[in-house]
């Protein structure tokens, strides 16, 4: 999605989402990974009817992986430009590329709840949950980005910046819905 809206405001802007891409792929599928951990082990005590230790199982997953996420945001954080640059990104795009990763990392703690919370409801038996609240972050983020990246009413104009915090928004928005869900 927010491709789509960052290029329409030049090519330069879509090749800066290119550069971000295969970094945020990897941070995704490190907390994608340890999301099929939670549903594995959670499934099985479930399975075996232990109620009282899945809860706190859950807990403790949901603690772990947000710790797990913070460490993946300061690697990321600190490594952001000398990474972007051995890809080749240099002046105006290498500004473009941070503008972006730099919100869109502030805000994977909140994606790492989200993809934890969302194992947990599948390891349960429920899996349209967690379909639902992608399907609400998608249209969140797809709400968000033409007001925050083009400025449209009273929104600033945030260009990649906006891309980013529409993304953010989504994530904390049915974050909530997620723990809600969860308790």
């Amino acid at each position: 999605v927010d491709l789509y809206f960052v290029s329409q405001l030049s090519a330069d802007h879509a090749a800066a989402m290119g550069f971000v891409f295969p970094i945020s792929f990897v941070v995704m599928s490190s907390l994608m990974g340890i999301g099929v951990g939670i549903s594995s082990v959670l499934a099985h005590v479930l399975g075996q009817g232990e109620h009282e230790r899945a809860k706190k199982m859950a807990t403790h997953a949901i603690i772990l992986t947000l710790l797990l996420a913070v460490m993946l945001m300061a690697v990321a954080l600190l490594t952001m430009t000398p990474v972007f640059q051995l890809m080749g990104a240099a002046g105006t795009l290498l500004t473009r590329v941070e503008d972006y990763f730099l919100i869109w990392t502030l805000g994977v703690p909140a994606l790492a709840f989200l993809m934890a919370g969302n194992s947990i409801l599948r390891a349960s038996g429920n899996t349209r949950a967690p379909a639902l609240v992608m399907l609400v972050a998608s249209l969140i983020n797809l709400l968000f980005d033409p007001l925050l990246i083009f400025g449209l009413g009273p929104f600033p104009r945030m260009e990649m910046r906006g891309a980013a915090l529409a993304t953010i928004l989504s994530w904390c928005g049915t974050l909530l819905v997620s723990f809600w869900l969860l308790t």
